[in-house]
């Protein structure tokens, strides 16, 4: 995911904001280039860009620009962990098998050091009451690839080529919902770093 910009907000209506690790240029041109299986096997929808691909790690919602610095903050002080390196290996659906809302890319096997430090900034975040109470749900990794508007008759999935990725670094981004679809901007940006140093 591309970065568009950062730095404070200058304005008092509230911010859609979300966590996320950038994915790698590779990993985002292989998701682009599965988009296009899709399109030709027949899948209609909205394909996110390839800048506007990413892996969320919590989805705030809106909030007021007020506690952007707060966020800020609490998310810096979970950031002490490895890069995280994770291998995309799957495909799924959001949805019935029959009417999938959501197609994406994700893990079989997502390592456990990901989950726990998700965990951690979502439990960190919840407890300074940001966030949604959809935040509860189990978190499934994933990269979303197509928002499924119709398919008929239902076409079937090609497969996807098993990848590696590394995360080195989270993002907290301002989201801004347009006709075309989402535009993404960077409010900050976390180094993941080793604990010990």
């Amino acid at each position: 995911m591309k970065p568009v910009g950062n730095g404070s907000v200058g304005n008092s209506s509230p911010l859609r904001l979300f966590l996320a690790c950038p994915i790698s240029p590779a990993v985002a041109e292989q998701c682009v280039q599965y988009q296009e299986s899709l399109r030709r096997r027949g899948w209609r929808g909205a394909y996110p860009a390839r800048e506007a691909l990413h892996l969320t790690l919590y989805f705030l919602g809106d909030v007021e620009p007020t506690r952007v610095d707060e966020i800020v903050a609490i998310a810096r002080s979970v950031m002490a962990s490895e890069p995280f390196t994770v291998h995309w290996d799957t495909v799924g659906r959001f949805g019935p098998r029959e009417h999938p809302r959501v197609i994406w890319v994700g893990q079989s096997r997502p390592p456990g050091a990901l989950l726990a430090f998700q965990r951690r900034l979502q439990s960190s975040m919840m407890e300074a009451g940001l966030g949604l109470d959809t935040a509860r749900e189990r978190w499934t990794p994933h990269i979303t690839l197509l928002r499924v508007h119709e398919a008929s008759p239902m076409p079937s999935l090609p497969p996807w080529p098993s990848t590696t990725d590394q995360f080195t670094q989270v993002l907290l981004m301002h989201s801004t919902l347009t006709p075309t679809g989402a535009r993404y901007r960077t409010l900050e940006a976390f180094s993941l770093q080793s604990p010990h140093g």
